[in-house]
């Protein structure tokens, strides 16, 4: 089954170069990817989430170029007195050249 994901083009490709399985080592990787993992404050509506983590999960599929149905969304909420235990040096600070978009804000 040939997706919009590059993964699932090239095991296409793989496949009708080399028929015989045994001719090389590339395991197929399952298209479901990506997973975003939202951290904010509590205190937004269920439907606000659902909106965000749907207008989220088409950008990504778009710009990522792979199916919708490929692309997990979770919203985590996170006290604001928590916030800079749980997310800012759990997770922003350790980030280094991962963080592509950067806060402009700081919790020291």
């Amino acid at each position: 089954m040939e997706t919009g994901c590059p993964v699932s083009k090239s095991w296409t490709t793989l496949k009708k170069i080399f028929p015989n399985k045994s001719h090389y080592s590339i395991k197929r990787r399952k298209t479901t990817m990506p997973h975003v993992e939202i951290n904010c404050f509590p205190g937004r509506t269920e439907e606000v989430k659902q909106k965000c983590a749907k207008k989220i999960a088409e950008d990504i599929a778009a710009t990522l170029g792979c199916n919708l149905s490929s692309v997990s969304v979770t919203i985590h909420e996170v006290a604001e007195e928590d916030w800079k235990e749980k997310v800012w040096d759990s997770r922003i600070t350790p980030a280094g050249q991962e963080l592509y978009v950067k806060p402009g804000y700081t919790c020291d």
